[in-house]
């Protein structure tokens, strides 16, 4: 398998903000209410999705690194094979 130029810069673009985020949270400029707002940005949309599909409760009992393990890892991984496939599918046109 070789490696994705595309994928990597689509899960860069998804990995840089979140860790952004996750070092202004953990950092001492913010309250508590700015803490988690900046944790949660990041894995929001896919919090609500799980929650969509019934998968809520499992969620609620997680800390904020086993959240992030669960669904920010996945979703950068989804990422780079989504840029992999759309990487392959272009190169495969232009020849």
């Amino acid at each position: 398998m070789r490696f994705s130029r595309l994928g990597a810069c689509l899960a860069s673009l998804y990995l840089l903000p979140s860790a952004i985020c996750v070092g202004i949270a953990l950092g001492a400029t913010t309250d508590q209410k700015g803490n988690f707002v900046f944790l949660q940005l990041p894995i929001a949309l896919q919090i609500a999705l799980l929650d969509g599909m019934g998968l809520g409760p499992l969620m609620s009992g997680l800390g904020w690194a086993s959240a992030y393990l669960l669904i920010a890892v996945p979703t950068a991984m989804m990422l780079y094979m989504l840029g992999s496939v759309v990487g392959n599918l272009l190169a495969r046109g232009r020849s």
